[in-house]
């Protein structure tokens, strides 16, 4: 999992994110979808691009409940940097030691 934050940390978008989580392989889907998680709440949502695709090929009943969802918890987008990496002045001391261990194995 600290692989996923990693992932985040250095994106730059939703959609960077949940790449660079499956380039580190392994059990992607799992570290993609915790990286996309973050990313979507830091960076504000999914991008259009990306959602409705998606959403065309759910179910309707699935399509209820994420209706059902938004509608009681409306989103809320927030500005964010869009095109940055968080920093390392912006990682506590252990997400700086996942950091150097990750670019050492790649």
């Amino acid at each position: 999992m600290p692989e996923a934050i990693i992932a985040f940390v250095e994106s730059t978008s939703v959609e960077d994110a949940i790449r660079l989580a499956i380039s580190l392989g392994g059990d992607a889907d799992t570290l993609a979808a915790i990286a996309g998680g973050i990313a979507q709440a830091f960076y504000g949502g999914v991008p259009d691009h990306i959602a409705k695709p998606v959403k065309a090929l759910l179910p309707e009943e699935f399509l209820s409940v994420i209706a059902a969802f938004e509608e009681k918890y409306p989103h809320r987008r927030q500005e964010r940097p869009r095109n940055r990496s968080v920093t390392q002045q912006e990682l506590p001391e252990h997400g700086r030691r996942l950091h150097k261990h990750r670019r050492r194995r790649t």
